[in-house]
C-alpha cells in the first residue's frame, strides 16, 4: 500500500504484547508468536513490524501474493540475493532462506519466503546478530500461514457514472484522455513502463457513450480494434447476456499485449468498454479471479 505519510501514522497500530503471545493477523490465515518485551506494529492487510522495546532487532513480513505467480523473485527486492537458497522449518512445512545474510547499512539481513505469499524480513545490527538470531530464528519458526491469494478489494473507486471496489493500492491513472481512465497499482505501471508487459492486472475503462444507441455483440470487436491500437490479438466468441436494464458482452482476448477479458456495457444512458490484462501466466494463475471479482462489485448510478 502506498499511503501519503500522515494517512500511515494513522492506520499503523501499535499492539504491545504481555509476555510471549500469539498474534492473529487478520484477514490472512497467519500467526506468530511474539517474545517478552516484543510488539506488533499492523498498519492495515499488507504488512506487520515486530520490533524489541529498544528497536533493535525488527522481523518485518509483507504479504506479497503476487509471489505465488508472476515469475518475481527475491532478485527483484535486493541485490543481496544468493543463488544457494538455504532453508528453514516453519511447523510442517520447509521453506526457502532467499539470502545468504549480508550486511546492509551495518544490520544483517534475512530474507524469507512463506507460503509463496508472505516476504519475511529479519534483520538485527550486525554486532548484535548472534545474541539475537535464537529470538528471531523463534519468532520466525512459531509462525503458521497458509497461502493467501485472494483478491482483498477494499478500495473505492468512482468514475462517471462508475463505482467499483479494487485491491488497496490500486488507483486511477491518467491516460491522457478525458473519456479513459486506467485502473492498476503503482508497481504494476512502473513494471509496465520497464517491460511493456502487464505484470499484474491492469484495467483500462472508456465512455463509449456517444454510441451507445448503435453497441451490439458485433461492436465489442470493431471497439477493441479501435481502441487497443498497435497491438495484435486474438478474440474469443462473444457472451451476451442482459442485467438491470443493461447490456453486457464479453469476450477473451490473447496478443502480443498480455491475454485478458473485454466487456462492453451498454444501456440508454451510457456505454462503457472495459479490459482487463496481464501477463498469460498470471491471468492464468490469478489475474482472471481478480478481474471478475472487481467487475461483480461494479455498480452503475
Amino acid at each position: 500500500m502506498r499511503l501519503p505519510l500522515c494517512i500511515m501514522v494513522l492506520l499503523v497500530l501499535v499492539l504491545p504484547v504481555q509476555g510471549q503471545e500469539t498474534f492473529t493477523w487478520e484477514p490472512h490465515d497467519f500467526t506468530v508468536t511474539v517474545p517478552e518485551g516484543w510488539q506488533v506494529r499492523e498498519s492495515g492487510v499488507e504488512d506487520i513490524l515486530l520490533t524489541n522495546d529498544a528497536n533493535d532487532a525488527t522481523v518485518r513480513v509483507t504479504w506479497k501474493p503476487s509471489m505465488a505467480y508472476s515469475g518475481i523473485t527475491i532478485e527483484d527486492f535486493t541485490p543481496y540475493a544468493s543463488p544457494d537458497a538455504e532453508s528453514i522449518i516453519i511447523g510442517d512445512e520447509t521453506y526457502d532462506v532467499l539470502t545468504d545474510i549480508p550486511v546492509i547499512g551495518g544490520r544483517q539481513v534475512m530474507l524469507i519466503n512463506i507460503a509463496d505469499t508472505y516476504l519475511m524480513t529479519a534483520s538485527a545490527p550486525a554486532d548484535m546478530w548472534d545474541d539475537f538470531y535464537p529470538t528471531l530464528e523463534a519468532i520466525i519458526t512459531s509462525i503458521e500461514a497458509s497461502p493467501n491469494n485472494d483478491p482483498l478489494l477494499t478500495q473505492p473507486i468512482h468514475w462517471r457514472d462508475i463505482s467499483l471496489m479494487t485491491p488497496a493500492d490500486w488507483r486511477i491513472f491518467d491516460a491522457g484522455r478525458p473519456d479513459i481512465y486506467v485502473l492498476s497499482s503503482r508497481e504494476t505501471r512502473l513494471a509496465f513502463a520497464a517491460t511493456f508487459q502487464m505484470q499484474q492486472l491492469s484495467m483500462d475503462v472508456r465512455d463509449v457513450s456517444f454510441l451507445r444507441d448503435v453497441l451490439d455483440a458485433d461492436s465489442l470487436r470493431v471497439l477493441r480494434a479501435a481502441f487497443f491500437i498497435g497491438s495484435r490479438y486474438e478474440i474469443g466468441p462473444v457472451e451476451t447476456m442482459e442485467q438491470d436494464g443493461i447490456k453486457i458482452y464479453g469476450a477473451d482476448f490473447s496478443g502480443d499485449i498480455g491475454q485478458g477479458r473485454v466487456m462492453l456495457f451498454v444501456s440508454p444512458d451510457f456505454a462503457y468498454l472495459v479490459a482487463g490484462m496481464s501477463i498469460p501466466e498470471a491471468w492464468e494463475a490469478s489475474e482472471r479471479d481478480l478481474f471478475v471479482a472487481i467487475i461483480e462489485t461494479m455498480q452503475f448510478e
